[in-house]
């Protein structure tokens, strides 16, 4: 399965995670920033995000909420645009209720690609088609990508809840 996954992200005639850019995506999020501060970030820091907060919850707290109330379990992985001239694929996960938090989002800072390239971090639950992207360029920005039916379970999950 992992070489399976590895063939479905990377593209074989550039080498680059084929998910970058794709015109299918829609942008939920994406902030300027200067240094990983990636929490920070999604919290307050530069633009807030857009979807409302939980009660007594942080924004990444909410959306990392909204994603476990999407799915029991998620397959998460890691790639690194090392020097932006090739994609490796760090790691690949299995993820259960407990391993979605924004928690995921340190790797941002422990694992950097080379040479200030790209990272990625994606979710998915079902289907490689529908997946959440966060995207990482150091010191220029953060974004999160919503692909396939991602678009609209997201925007429900993030709907206010009542606690």
């Amino acid at each position: 399965m992992l070489e399976q996954l590895r063939q479905d992200l990377i593209d074989s005639s550039t080498g680059l995670f084929r998910w970058f850019d794709r015109e299918d995506g829609l942008d939920l999020y994406q902030t300027v920033i200067g240094w990983p501060l990636i929490t920070t970030a999604i919290n307050g820091f530069g633009s807030p995000a857009s979807w409302p907060q939980d009660f007594g919850k942080t924004r990444s707290e909410t959306f990392f909420r909204a994603l476990r109330d999407i799915s029991e379990s998620w397959t998460a992985f890691y790639i690194k645009h090392q020097d932006d001239a090739y994609a490796e694929v760090s790691w690949t996960r299995t993820l259960d209720q407990e391993g979605l938090d924004s928690g995921l989002l340190n790797e941002f800072e422990i694992n950097p690609a080379d040479e200030g390239g790209l990272s990625f971090l994606g979710l998915f639950s079902e289907r490689l088609d529908d997946m959440v992207v966060f995207t990482y360029a150091p010191g220029e920005f953060l974004r999160i990508s919503l692909f396939g039916r991602m678009k609209v379970a997201v925007s429900h999950a993030l709907e206010p809840t009542a606690e």
